[in-house]
């Protein structure tokens, strides 16, 4: 009888266990979501351009480059300056963030970024007061992804085209 009654208050105690973590997982994707969309909104707010820079790099999809850390980024990226595409100053980034203030919570769907990424482009927008502002990596062994700000966006076509204006020049 008290095995009986001690599996039922184990398998209890495991199961309030996983409703908790499940709970608290959850909540930290919305508040991941959350911060997404309020980073992408306030990029489209921006009214003064004068101390922004935008670089976009494009990478050899033969040649691969491949992080399995979003914090080496920057080495990597100072690293690989040939793969610099273009940069843009000032007003000339003027009008390619309009569309981010399109962008809503239900376009932004997270996926969680635990494997290396093979970079295929790398966008950058930095203020010379407060560094970076946003960045966008759309990777190429899972061109179906991007990762903003260093959180994982499973790609949509109406995201691809709201980006697009970051990606391309």
């Amino acid at each position: 009888m008290k095995t009986a009654k001690a599996r039922k208050i184990v398998s209890l105690i495991i199961m309030v266990f996983l409703t908790i973590t499940t709970l608290c997982g959850c909540e930290k994707q919305d508040l991941a979501k959350k911060q997404v969309l309020k980073d992408l909104k306030a990029l489209a707010e921006i009214e003064d351009f004068d101390d922004l820079n935008m670089s976009v790099y494009y990478f050899d999809p033969l040649h691969p480059i491949i992080i399995d850390d979003l914090g080496s980024l920057d080495k990597v990226i100072a690293q690989s300056g040939e793969y610099l595409s273009f940069q843009l100053h000032g007003d000339e980034i003027k009008g390619r963030l309009d569309f981010f203030s399109e962008i809503e919570a239900e376009d932004i769907v997270l996926f969680n970024n635990c494997k290396p990424v093979e970079l295929r482009s790398y966008t950058v927008i930095e203020s010379s007061e407060e560094g970076k502002i946003f960045e966008l990596i759309v990777s190429a062994h899972d061109f179906n992804n991007f990762i903003v700000n260093g959180v994982g966006i499973v790609r949509s076509m109406r995201l691809y085209k709201i980006f697009a204006s970051v990606i391309y020049e």
